[in-house]
């Protein structure tokens, strides 16, 4: 899942993103629909690099299983982990529904006038 996620990153999000950009700057009509498409392929890739990961075990992240709360698992699992993955998934989330509301705020105003 991990290597599906780096080409969608490379070869879908990157240009993705560019565009987004392109449109937050000229202010097109366009830059809530690229915000939802990008904010959302981002959640699903925290999706699937959280899912990856627990899934084959935590092989690449100290898993802090005892809670022993050393430097280590504190700052690798609980903060990068844990609460990262939390951050950027919800984040992402919140990012699609604000494109969402805005987009509705456009067109409404479109048909009034």
């Amino acid at each position: 899942m991990a290597i599906i996620t780096a080409y969608l990153e490379f070869f879908v999000m990157a240009p993705l993103c560019f565009l987004l950009y392109r449109s937050l700057v000229q202010k097109r009509p366009s830059r809530h629909i690229f915000q939802a498409i990008v904010a959302t392929l981002q959640a699903i890739g925290t999706y699937y690099f959280t899912l990856d990961e627990i899934w084959n075990g935590f092989k690449n992240v100290p898993v802090d299983r005892d809670f022993d709360f050393t430097f280590e698992h504190i700052f690798y699992f609980w903060i990068f982990f844990v609460g990262a993955n939390i951050l950027w998934f919800f984040g992402s989330i919140a990012l699609v529904i604000s494109a969402w509301k805005n987009q509705m705020l456009e067109l409404n105003i479109k048909k009034i006038k």
